[in-house]
């Protein structure tokens, strides 16, 4: 028989001082030890509800020695299976059985289970959140004999109950919080946003991981002053970034500005800072915001203004270009007619033959204009790929020093592109003179050109704005092996205006009409360098008959790739 329960030894100050206790992370199974061992019963345990209380388990448990423990038995237990206990729990009495025979009729399931663990005697207290809600239950069993639980003793153990369910409540809120903030954390990364907040009285400034790490601050040099803040941006933005700020303790207004970051790592940042005057629960004035990194936002729109400037650019050119071009069609037209009617050996027919092609020349420069400003329709046509290309060798042997060899490698596999020849030629014209003026320094090089067939099975990223969908690409590849690129200079190959010439010294790299050219037609240009290696540029062109090409397609038909050539 079990020892008669010590009321006066009810661990309560004990089960306090183990939830005080900051060196336990989970004090409950301690708490479920002193109550089993101050009550002398054979075991006590917790359970928690789950699924909205469609399901129960077993979290925590104490056993007495020499008895078995039941937790690993009694986990996602439906709350069905025990009915009339359930009921017992949600009428808020609990569940109180001296002896299995105390058990009514209608509690047959419960019966046999406690039968199958030996249970002669319990008392299960159900367990409330501060809302009400019923969260689970603690149970204590006896498996020597019958019991007889006093009031008094259920009492103490309900007062034991609650302080479970406030370390439960504890916990629950702090996992809550936690996952609340790494949420945040979180937000704040994918938007590149952080926080921040001042208070005046003291000078105390927060700052969140993320807007820590938007102002690139070291570990060492933390924490950091606002007044610190408005000393790492651009002269010509402090004053009044420093002024905006103060300004909403007088107005009480929010604010919004942006403000240029001094380089750490060479490069500007663009801030977006926003404000909103607020209090603290001590009533005192502060200043909540935020601080978001919007430099590519800010490259975005420099890039569109300068699409519109090229825009209204082209719109110009092609209109100068079409009324230039109408007074060299009468020029053109009057020669014309003279030199019909001069005789061979007139002195002024050498002179009329001048003025004749120098206007052709003319036409010819108006053409490229209007062809820049869109105001001509491009003639796409099929063009076989390798034809034009090797029939290219004279014009590009010409361009060249002697000093420089020229190499063609055609796969016979290459078939029809539909694209505008003339423009193809320009394209690979350029492509040729930029390698030559790389190869200058030197003094020596050689310039290959080569032709393959490249399938794309998943859309692939080019570079900024390039992607190439799915499917057959013939490619024109130029390789050459001067001074190359570095990274920076990459980045800016396909800008209109850039160009790695000194003032005096003519024609840029001009990449940016090859990439119109090439991208019209759905391509793309592909660019790899390395300083002091050289260049490769691989021109992707769709196959005209890349339909009938579709089912051709296998783990081998992947072209020429650029890191096995």
């Amino acid at each position: 028989m079990p020892r008669p329960l010590d009321e006066d030894r009810l661990p309560l100050a004990d089960a306090l001082n183990l939830l005080l206790s900051e060196e336990l992370d989970d004090p409950l199974n301690q708490i479920l030890r002193l109550v089993g061992e101050g009550m002398a019963v054979s075991r006590s345990y917790l359970f928690q509800f789950r699924n909205d209380a469609t399901s129960m388990d077993n979290t925590h448990e104490w056993c007495a020695p020499g008895v078995e423990s039941q937790k690993d038995r009694l986990q996602n237990v439906p709350a069905d299976s025990v009915p009339w206990w359930m009921e017992r729990l949600h009428s808020g009495e609990g569940v109180v059985i001296s002896e299995l025979d105390d058990l009514p009729p209608e509690a047959r399931e419960e019966r046999e289970l406690l039968k199958a663990q030996g249970i002669q005697a319990l008392l299960v207290l159900p367990l409330r959140w501060s809302n009400g809600e019923l969260c689970g239950f603690m149970g204590f069993d006896e498996v020597g004999g019958p019991r007889v639980w006093t009031e008094r003793e259920r009492g103490s153990l309900e007062l034991i109950g609650e302080i479970a369910v406030r370390d439960l409540e504890r916990r629950k809120l702090t996992r809550a919080l936690r996952r609340t903030r790494d949420r945040l954390v979180r937000t704040e990364h994918i938007a590149r946003v952080g926080g921040w907040e001042f208070n005046p009285s003291n000078g105390d400034t927060w700052w969140s991981d993320q807007a820590l790490k938007i102002l690139d601050v070291p570990l060492d040099r933390r924490p950091v002053t606002l007044f610190q803040f408005f000393q790492r941006m651009h002269p010509d933005d402090r004053e009044r970034a420093r002024r905006t700020t103060l300004k909403a303790f007088d107005n009480g207004e929010s604010f919004r500005y942006e403000a240029r970051l001094l380089p750490v790592d060479g490069r500007t940042r663009h801030l977006e800072i926003q404000g909103h005057p607020d209090e603290t629960e001590e009533g005192d004035e502060r200043v909540v915001g935020t601080v978001q990194d919007i430099t590519e936002r800010r490259r975005l729109q420099d890039e569109l203004s300068q699409t519109h400037r090229l825009e209204a650019l082209g719109q110009l050119t092609g209109g100068v270009a079409h009324d230039f071009g109408n007074l060299l069609s009468v020029i053109l037209g009057a020669t014309e007619l003279i030199l019909h009617e001069t005789d061979e050996d007139d002195w002024r027919r050498a002179d009329l033959m001048q003025i004749h092609r120098a206007a052709e020349r003319g036409a010819n420069l108006t053409a490229k204009l209007l062809s820049f400003s869109r105001w001509d329709t491009d003639r796409l046509q099929r063009i076989e790929l390798n034809r034009l290309v090797g029939g290219m060798h004279r014009v590009l042997r010409s361009l060249l020093p002697a000093n420089v060899s020229l190499e063609f490698e055609l796969d016979d596999e290459v078939g029809e592109v539909e694209a505008d020849g003339g423009r193809l030629e320009e394209l690979v014209v350029n492509l040729a003179l930029n390698a030559r003026d790389a190869m200058e320094d030197r003094g020596e090089g050689t310039l290959q050109i080569a032709t393959c067939v490249e399938y794309v099975e998943v859309p692939r990223l080019l570079g900024a704005h390039q992607t190439l969908t799915s499917g057959h690409y013939y490619v024109v590849r130029v390789e050459d092996d001067g001074t190359g690129m570095t990274p920076e200079v990459q980045e800016k190959v396909f800008e209109t205006f850039f160009t790695t010439q000194p003032p005096d010294g003519g024609r840029g790299l001009g990449l940016s009409r090859a990439l119109a050219t090439v991208q019209e037609v759905g391509g793309g240009i592909q660019v790899e360098s390395l300083p002091g290696v050289g260049s490769v540029l691989r021109v992707f062109l769709p196959a005209a008959d890349r339909t009938s090409r579709e089912g051709d397609a296998g783990p081998n038909d992947e072209g020429a790739d650029p890191e096995s050539s």
